[in-house]
């Protein structure tokens, strides 16, 4: 237990320390980091929807292929 107690405290350390250091050496100021970010985060939210959408659509389609009576041979 005191391995891993002490891996997680430096995980979250490490986590902290690099969050800063990306901050410092950005290229950009923090209102175009953030636009950025929720432009980024926007895109992903419309391609999941697109995705979602699209596997709807071919999951009705199978069901009701599925739902029509089988013909005899």
């Amino acid at each position: 237990m005191r391995f891993w107690g002490k891996f997680m405290i430096g995980a979250f350390l490490g986590g902290i320390f690099g969050a800063l250091v990306g901050i410092l050496i950005a290229p950009a100021s923090g209102s175009e980091l953030r636009e950025r970010f929720v432009g980024g985060i926007q895109q992903i939210q419309e391609g999941i929807r697109e995705a979602s959408a699209e596997k709807r659509m071919e999951l009705q389609a199978e069901l009701s292929r599925l739902r029509q009576p089988k013909e005899s041979a």
